[in-house]
């Protein structure tokens, strides 16, 4: 399976494999909608991290650091993920001596282009579309899932499966149509350990019959319920 590279507008990307573009674009929502983002795949993709010395924060610690990129890769990111700093990079170059040394006022140029592309990195995008990023992590999780609808005074109750669960929203399959941003209420069961959750969420995305919910106004009890089942399914 290839790796693709999804360039959120705020700058920031990821890199995940995945079967297709669509199948990317499921995986990723763990994340964000990808849908509108630069989402395309590559042939060579290599990272490496480093262990870290000492722990630097106690809850949901990584015990690595990302130390470098592999050289296709950085000239992969540089030409099509961050071509504003790619271009002040290499114009950086050009200020080198004839023995590679740099003179001390071009240090502080250079650094001054250098964050003034990463600047422009960041709104590059950002116009097109403001990106939402997730606040938690989605686990996978296969549970019942209903979602009730109110519309012109008429109520429907549609039924599916979910695919991810997360403190700030649920992602599946529902039978039936919904509209982004549409208000709606959902079950949610658990058969395995008996639990059931009935949060209010608007409708954040969909992809023929993949949604995905973002909850709304959930009390400090429904939050603590949601938080619980979230921990069972890292368990």
């Amino acid at each position: 399976m290839p790796i693709y590279i999804c360039r959120w507008q705020n700058g920031s990307f990821s890199a995940v494999n995945a079967r297709s573009r669509e199948h990317a674009i499921l995986l990723l929502s763990e994340i964000g909608n990808a849908e509108a983002c630069d989402l395309f795949p590559v042939t060579d993709f290599m990272v490496h991290f480093r262990l870290k010395d000492e722990a630097d924060n106690i809850e949901g610690a990584s015990p690595v650091e990302l130390q470098e990129f592999g050289g296709e890769t950085l000239d992969m990111l540089l030409d099509r993920v961050y071509p504003e700093y790619g271009k002040a990079s290499m114009d950086s170059v050009e200020g080198l001596t004839k023995d590679g040394l740099m003179p001390p006022k071009k240090v502080e140029e250079v650094r001054r282009n250098l964050n003034d592309a990463l600047s422009a990195e960041r709104t590059r995008q950002g116009a097109k579309k403001t990106l939402e990023l997730r606040r938690f992590p989605r686990f996978p999780a296969q549970l019942s899932l209903a979602v009730t609808v109110e519309r012109a005074g008429e109520v429907a109750m549609l039924q599916g499966v979910s695919t991810d669960l997360g403190e700030g929203g649920i992602g599946g399959t529902i039978d039936g149509d919904l509209e982004p941003g549409e208000y709606v209420l959902l079950m949610i069961y658990d058969s395995r350990l008996g639990t059931q959750l009935v949060p209010s969420a608007q409708v954040r995305y969909r992809k023929d019959k993949n949604y995905g919910f973002a909850f709304s106004d959930l009390g400090p009890i429904e939050q603590a319920n949601v938080r619980q089942l979230c921990g069972r399914l890292m368990s």
